[in-house]
This record gives C-alpha cells, structure tokens and sequence, in this order.
C-alpha cells in the first residue's frame, strides 16, 4: 500500500477547496479568464470572410485617417483615405494575429505552473483557432497565422514573465531604499 505524504487536515478551513494563487491571480481566474478570451477569439474566427474583411477594413480606414492627419501633406497628396487603408489592409490583419494572442492570452498563459505548459497551450490554441477557420464559409487556415498567433503567445508569455522581474527588483530596491534612509544612509 502506497503511504500518502500529504499532512493531515488540521482544521475544518484546511479541507476546503484550498485557493491556489500564482501571480496574484488564482488559478481557476486565470483559467476562466483564458477560456473566456478564447470564446472572443473564437467568434472572431466564426466570421465569414466578408465580415472579416469588413472589420479590418474598418479599422484600417481609421488607421489611414489618422495617418493622413499625422504624415506631411506631400506624402498622402493625392492618395485617398480609402486607397491607402486597402494598402495597410493585409498588414492590419498580420498585426491583429500577433495582437489578439500576445495582449492577454500571453499573460494570462504566464501564470501557468511551468512557462513551458504555457507555451504548448497557446501553440495548440492558435493551431485550434486556424483549424476552425477551415469550416467557415470563404475563409482557411493558414500555417503563417498560426505561426503569427503563435509568436504572440511567446511573446505576451514573455513580457509577462519580464514585468514580474521587474516588479520584483523594484520592490526589493524600494525596500533597501527606504531601509537606508530610515537608517541615516547606512546600509
């Protein structure tokens, strides 16, 4: 018989469902808050290829508004708004691939137990979310946005992982900070 190694409840509060914490979230949070961000991507995904295209055209006239607000006159003299949006079209689409997995899935996937889970689960998500598109009517998977969603993950598991460093040195630095100066200076 296998002896179990786990310290015996002591108290009625210690055999309730403990709260498992990781990054200040929960576990379960950060679960559901996954879960809920894939359902958005999702739904973005179960767009036809229309309404998709609709949507980046859309956000790519009010990029090219605010370009031609921003850029000298003699660099947009002569191009229409409409001209130069259909231009920054396919490179809105690539951007909001990289965008819509690195914002909050990267982060969100950075509090798993091992940075590594992360990785592995947003890879099979963005594989996922192309897969899907196979079924929607004019649109198709391409391995080049599963690599984009792919490196976004990366990338927001990454700079999860950087900005927890950094609020750690910060908070040890404004520790010694205040204990020198409380101590006259002297470390």
């Amino acid at each position: 018989m296998l002896e179990n190694n786990r310290a015996a409840p002591q108290s009625e509060e210690d055999t309730a469902y403990p709260q498992i914490k990781c990054g200040g979230w929960s576990k379960g949070g950060s679960l559901v808050a996954v879960l809920c961000w894939m359902a958005f991507i999702f739904l973005l995904s179960a767009q036809t290829a229309t309404e998709s295209s609709g949507l980046s055209l859309h956000i790519s006239k009010c990029v090219a508004e605010k370009a031609v607000d921003i850029l000298p006159y003699e660099y947009t003299s002569g191009v229409s708004v409409h001209d130069i949006a259909l231009l920054i079209q396919p490179i809105i689409r690539k951007v909001a691939h990289f965008v819509e997995f690195a914002s909050p899935l990267g982060a969100l996937l950075g509090v798993s137990p091992c940075w590594a889970v992360g990785h592995r689960l947003g890879g099979s998500l963005c594989g996922g979310d192309e897969l899907h598109q196979l079924w929607v009517q004019g649109r198709g998977g391409q391995w080049s946005d599963v690599l984009l969603d792919s490196s976004g993950v990366v990338f927001g598991i990454r700079l999860f992982m950087l900005m927890q460093s950094m609020r750690k040195f910060f908070r040890k630095a404004a520790t010694l900070i205040v204990c020198c100066l409380l101590c006259g200076g002297v470390a």
